[in-house]
């Protein structure tokens, strides 16, 4: 109620967000759960003295509020662990089942904040402290929200009065909330996005950022909100780093840190030097390798088939098994090109140098380089085992094929490629989950990058 005035009369909030904001988040139940009560998980008795200074502290920032009866639901307390950093989280896997499915919701993301950026902007970050916890919860579903913890011998509960960690929709709800702000700073010309609690603001001038800067930081302020200024960077710089990823307007470039590429490297020389590993250790270099793909591009999910199909072959998380040849091959191509692929230029697509049209049939292809002074043309007959192929594979041997009928004329040329098969374009920039499509897709990607040709085959195959 504190800040209902400037989300009413300010932002002009959604009735939505002015309901939050009034009376606290109603939980979308569409039944009510049952009364629950679960041990705490083994992970957080682990982490004991971690636990009771958390709670201690939420206690102090009143986020949570102690009970004298056990609230209707007591869901286990989980820790968890990123970077060598404990969280503690409420597992709410019970309570979530009950809650109303949401409609879908799109969440902004690098790709639409970079889009606002231009060439020697000045940028700003900022962070919010604890997002969640700035959205109150209804009282009267915060028995919903509850956990038991021992103090000196003595069973004590609680229950959240915020939005926890845990809390299947609490991503939607907080951004929901967020949104009303940014709505507000473009209607101003202010070039800016948020992902959740973390925020980014650019403009040519730094004189003009200075004062949007202030006017955001003030809004924030009138809503309610705690501004982290030791994880903000507020002074105008052309060099950021957001997301974990760095900006630089003055080169347009997007890139991984150098901190994580080592990180990653040291993972892949780790597993390179076994010859047994569980399916966990894997697991975490694909993860890692799949967070950098808004830097890398799709190369990402091209080169981690092998990895996520170990993974999902395993019968346990830490038994170990033996580093299979497919996969010791995308291991090492990350070793040799890891470095190599950690940045890309921002907002800037490649001039189309070249066009190729191609087509497949049951028997044989054809395609052909558009030039001035007329097509040149390549036409083969598949043999009688690519005859029997799917249409798919036809089509992906017909690229590979024209590919190889031109290196001379394609070479050091950015080629834009049609074909009438829409999954071309998908298997060649991401790969394929069968292995015959997948083998012609790495196949295709050797031959555009091989070092003594050095032509580029454009993502964007149309049909």
């Amino acid at each position: 109620m504190k800040f209902s005035h400037f989300w009413e009369k300010d932002l002009k909030a959604s009735k939505f967000a002015l309901g939050v904001v009034r009376e606290g988040y109603k939980i979308p139940f569409e039944s009510n759960p049952p009364p629950f009560y679960a041990k705490n998980n083994a992970s957080s008795l682990k982490n004991d003295h971690f636990v009771k200074d958390s709670i201690k502290k939420l206690l102090e920032d009143s986020c949570i509020e102690k009970v004298s009866e056990p609230p209707y639901c007591i869901n286990p307390l989980t820790v968890a662990e990123r970077n060598s950093k404990l969280r503690l989280v409420l597992d709410l896997r019970h309570v979530n089942k009950f809650i109303t499915k949401p409609n879908k919701f799109k969440y902004e993301n690098l790709k639409q904040a970079l889009e606002l950026i231009d060439q020697n902007d000045f940028l700003i970050t900022f962070d919010l402290k604890s997002g969640y916890h700035h959205v109150p919860i209804n009282h009267i579903f915060r028995t919903f929200l509850g956990f038991a913890w021992e103090f000196d011998g003595k069973m004590q509960f609680f229950v959240f009065k915020v939005l926890p960690f845990g809390l299947n929709i609490a991503c939607l709800v907080f951004t929901k909330l967020m949104r009303q702000l940014v709505k507000r700073w473009r209607s101003m010309g202010i070039k800016c996005a948020m992902y959740l609690d973390d925020g980014i603001a650019g403009d040519s001038s730094h004189f003009s950022l200075i004062r949007s800067r202030d006017r955001m930081l003030q809004d924030m302020q009138s809503a309610g909100l705690t501004v982290n200024f030791e994880k903000s960077s507020l002074e105008p710089e052309k060099r950021k780093t957001w997301l974990g990823f760095i900006i630089d307007t003055e080169k347009m470039k997007f890139e991984v840190p150098t901190t994580k590429i080592l990180k990653v490297q040291n993972l892949l020389l780790e597993a390179l030097n076994c010859e047994f590993i569980s399916a966990r250790e894997i697991s975490r270099i694909a993860g890692n390798l799949i967070s950098m793909a808004q830097a890398i591009g799709p190369l990402v999910y091209l080169f981690t088939k092998q990895l996520y199909k170990f993974v999902e072959s395993s019968f346990s998380w830490d038994k170990k098994r033996l580093l299979t040849f497919d996969v010791r091959q995308e291991l090492e191509f990350w070793k040799e090109n890891l470095e190599v692929t950690k940045s890309f230029r921002i907002n800037t697509q490649p001039e189309v140098t070249k066009i190729v049209f191609s087509d497949a049939s049951e028997t044989g292809y054809g395609g052909y380089v558009v030039e001035k002074l007329g097509n040149i043309i390549a036409r083969g007959n598949f043999d009688r085992t690519e005859r029997q192929t799917s249409s798919t594979y036809r089509e992906l041997l017909a690229v590979k094929y024209i590919l190889l009928s031109f290196p001379k004329i394609l070479e050091n040329e950015n080629i834009e490629w049609f074909t009438d098969n829409n999954n071309i374009c998908r298997i060649i920039n991401r790969g394929s989950t069968k292995q015959h499509l997948q083998n012609l897709a790495i196949e295709i990607f050797n031959i555009c990058y091989r070092p003594t040709l050095k032509f580029t085959l454009l993502g964007s195959l149309e049909s």
